[in-house]
């Protein structure tokens, strides 16, 4: 494909509609400005699960692997392959975002501009208020860098957007204010937020980088790791291990076991042959509520952490507990329906407001039989959070913004008989917890 201005390899120019399920293998070579792999120049809505494999050479500017220029839009899920050349405004999904929204999009290949150069946008602005910000998150780059002034890992120069949980594995080269994740970062004086990010730095990979390229790392922002912190699959990407204890032995009352941590997305395994206690005898075991009540019950209102997950326990009653925090770092959460605490069984009813409000990190959530209430903000700006499992029958109360901002395509599995099941999904679908359209309930 060869074009002068507004060149894609599927559409040079679109206003207002959606973009979906698409592929270019080919290559797309642009005399001006605006050249991409899918779509050249792209104003408002959503892009998704888009692929470029062609390269992509521009002698002007805005050039990139999925769109060359778009604002008031979202894009979901696109990867791009083949290599980008131009000048000003170069990156391997899009250029230059304003008001706009990245997520769960990677960049495998090299990059070449002189200024604005990222791997997954040159240039990401918005405005003052919280929802005309740009944003970047569950982003990642695996392709080589190279620019001159504003060169980064992510993005080349943010102002006014939000960078989030994002990811560099890959060299990153400038002459000038530049990053191993942002080049130019003007989040520094209050302009937007730079999270959890973490990039390769090692005598081989960005041996003199900082995370930014004005400024030093900021606790929290940009973090360097050695390669082997990243979880690299074919399937998922490019993010942080998921470890999970894994049982190779188990333990007996004659015997002890062994057991082994292993990543569940690429399967590293670590901590390998660590000694599972052997079980005491049946006589050391304290019988559980019914039955034999513990003599020394928790008191109401007692807070309680369960070593095993890492979780925060209220105790509201005899035998219930609320569901308050998880200060576990995982992906996958399981809020169960009981929970053992010094010789007691409670039933878990209830899940605390802002349990888990700002976590990225969630991307599925099981929810037990037992709940009865989802408190205010539980799950708000989990965006991540993607897959949600419950039981309906016992849960007839879910709490303002409970759901606010998690994944937009997030999919609830819903249990339960059938009348119970319509019920909640009325539940679901009412607007003050949260509910988005495009939701899959």
């Amino acid at each position: 494909m060869i074009g002068e201005e507004k060149v894609g390899g599927l559409i040079g120019y679109n206003h207002c509609s959606y973009i979906k399920n698409c592929r270019n293998s080919g290559a797309v070579f642009g005399e001006g400005d605006y050249t991409a792999g899918i779509v050249g120049h792209y104003y408002a809505y959503s892009i998704e699960n888009c692929i470029n494999y062609g390269p992509i050479r521009s002698k002007g500017n805005y050039a990139a692997g999925i769109v060359g220029y778009s604002d008031l839009y979202s894009i979901d899920n696109c990867m791009n392959y083949g290599t980008i050349e131009g000048k000003t405004y170069v990156s391997g999904i899009c250029p230059y975002m304003e008001m706009a929204y990245q997520v769960d999009c990677g960049n495998y290949a090299e990059i070449y501009g002189e200024s604005y150069v990222g791997g997954l946008c040159g240039f990401a602005t918005g405005e003052s208020s919280d929802s005309w910000k740009s944003a970047i998150s569950n982003g990642y780059n695996a392709g080589a860098i190279h620019g001159q002034q504003y060169t980064g890992g992510i993005c080349g120069y943010i102002d006014y957007a939000d960078v989030s949980k994002c990811y560099n594995i890959a060299s990153v080269n400038g002459t000038e204010e530049t990053g191993a994740i942002i080049g130019h970062s003007e989040s520094i004086w209050g302009k937007g937020t730079v999270k959890n990010c973490y990039y390769v730095k090692n005598e081989e990979v960005n041996p003199s980088l900082n995370g930014f390229g004005n400024v030093e790392d900021m606790e929290g922002a940009a973090t360097q790791k050695e390669l082997s912190f990243f979880c690299i699959t074919e399937e998922y990407g490019i993010g942080e291990h998921q470890f999970e204890w894994i049982t190779d032995l188990p333990a007996t009352k004659e015997q002890a076991g062994r057991k082994h941590e292993e990543c569940s997305f690429c399967k590293i395994k670590r901590n390998e042959n660590t000694i599972i206690d052997k079980l005491p005898s049946t006589n050391s075991i304290p019988k559980p509520y019914p039955g034999n009540e513990n003599q020394n019950p928790i008191a109401i209102g007692s807070k309680i952490m369960d070593s095993k997950t890492k979780s925060l326990y209220k105790i509201t009653g005899s035998n219930t507990a609320e569901y308050t925090k998880c200060y576990k770092h995982t992906a996958s959460i399981n809020i169960p329906t009981a929970i053992y605490l010094k010789g007691t069984i409670y039933k878990v009813t209830s899940i605390a407001p802002k349990a888990f409000r700002n976590n990225a990190k969630i991307t599925k959530v099981n929810i037990g039989k037992h709940i009865k209430k989802i408190g205010n903000s539980a799950f708000e700006k989990c965006k991540s959070l993607k897959k949600i499992t419950v039981t309906a029958g016992s849960l007839s109360s879910i709490g303002k913004n409970a759901f606010k901002n998690i994944h937009k395509r997030a999919h609830f599995s819903i249990k339960g008989k059938k009348n119970a099941r319509r019920t909640l999904i009325k539940l679901l679908k009412n607007k003050k917890i949260g509910y988005s359209k495009s939701w899959n309930i």
